[in-house]
């Protein structure tokens, strides 16, 4: 067991890059019919959950674009199934651009 925790920590050292030169850009990381979607959820209401929030990237005529949504809830109402009811709050369109 030792041995094999030495050898996985060896290969882990050796693999590790110095290489610094990382670049960061919208350019490639979408195609036309790729999207991104980004949720979570908030514990609002303790145990039962809470509201979520949704972060929808895309693109569309060579932009990037992003949508984000978030939801409203009262922990006091359910619906029939005992999920708590979430109606929208506020959605924003924002384009993305490089700078």
């Amino acid at each position: 067991m030792k041995n094999g925790f030495a050898i996985l920590l060896l290969i882990l050292l050796i693999s590790c890059s110095k290489s610094s030169n990382i670049n960061y850009s919208f350019d490639n990381i979408l195609s036309y019919k790729d999207t991104i979607f980004i949720k979570s959820r908030f514990a609002d209401c303790g145990e039962w959950g809470g509201h979520n929030e949704i972060i929808k990237v895309y693109s569309e005529k060579e932009q990037t674009k992003l949508v984000y949504t978030r939801y409203r809830v009262d922990c006091g109402v359910r619906d029939s199934t005992g999920s708590i009811v979430q109606n929208e709050e506020a959605k924003k369109n924002i384009v993305l651009s490089t700078s």
